[in-house]
């Protein structure tokens, strides 16, 4: 129980900073970074089906809340990452320790954690991206606003972790 409480609270504090500060920011300059994927990546261990659910609920959440144009494209974007986070924890965990890996630095090291958030963030931009603009007519601006999102979330999200999760992990 306490756990889920944990989890809800950070989703409510990933999704007010996206909503009240990070999509303002995108507002102004080509860079978008977006974080609130974040909390699919770290969810504990579950069924896939189940995982890539809550994954859905999460991202419409946002969706709806942000007021997009474009409704479920965060929710594709976090299915997506749901479907893949067992693959990539065995990837770069290994098959038996992959069991009792969370996607955190503490578990998975400085190195392994970066590329696990870079292939995350990047797929997850590439799929929002690309169903935001529903167009391969400006390819290179799209592929200019995906690597810089990319770019930019990898940041934050490293930043997060290492804020919310790596002190308490270090100190005890």
């Amino acid at each position: 129980m306490i756990t889920f409480v944990k989890y809800f609270f950070l989703f409510l504090l990933l999704v007010l900073l996206q909503i009240f500060v990070f999509d303002n920011i995108s507002q102004l300059i080509i860079i978008r970074p977006i974080i609130f994927f974040f909390i699919v990546m770290i969810l504990p261990k579950m069924p896939t089906v189940s995982y890539m659910l809550l994954a859905f609920i999460i991202g419409l959440s946002y969706d709806f809340f942000s007021g997009n144009q474009t409704p479920g494209v965060h929710a594709a974007g976090c299915v997506l990452l749901a479907y893949m986070r067992e693959r990539l924890l065995i990837f770069f965990a290994g098959e038996e320790e992959a069991e009792n890996y969370s996607i955190h630095i503490n578990s998975l090291g400085f190195r392994k954690f970066f590329f696990v958030v870079v292939i995350n963030a990047f797929f997850f931009h590439l799929v929002t991206g690309f169903l935001e603009v529903f167009s391969f007519k400006d390819v290179l601006d799209t592929a200019m606003r995906i690597s810089a999102g990319t770019v930019v979330s990898v940041a934050l999200i490293y930043l997060f972790d290492i804020l919310l999760f790596y002190r308490k992990a270090a100190l005890q």
